[in-house]
């Protein structure tokens, strides 16, 4: 009959708009737990440039050491001592400085993350929902 035909029709609609829905629910997932692996990645990065610093500026305060030993031996150019002494503890504190911008980066990315995470778990739950 054709009221039962209209009413399959609808049925169908009504399944096809969902089935619809719940595929752009899932591509929004697709997307959030993407980004979410970019900002890994991001932060896999700023680790590795932060080991980075860190060995750096562990290299220049031993050569700050040694200049201090041969200075405090009263060996060498004292005044040449001095400034080399005075330009590598400058160059610990500009890495020193760059450091704690890593740091920053990494913990803004690592928040990001935590939010993206909290994100994909309610998308997840109104995609079980259904």
């Amino acid at each position: 009959s054709l009221r039962a035909d209209v009413k399959e029709a609808k049925y169908d609609l009504k399944r096809a708009k969902s089935n619809s829905c719940m595929a752009e629910k899932k591509l929004e997932l697709s997307a959030l737990k993407r980004e979410r692996e970019i900002l890994r990645n991001e932060y896999a990065k700023h680790n590795r440039q932060l080991a980075e610093v860190l060995v750096e500026k562990a290299s220049v305060g031993v050569e700050i050491k040694k200049l201090e030993a041969i200075d405090n031996s009263n060996l060498g150019d004292k005044a040449g001592n001095i400034k080399r002494i005075a330009s590598l503890k400058t160059k610990s504190l500009s890495i020193e400085s760059g450091a704690i911008e890593i740091k920053a980066d990494m913990d803004t990315t690592k928040l990001k993350i935590k939010e993206l995470t909290k994100k994909i778990i309610r998308q997840e739950k109104k995609i079980k929902k259904k």
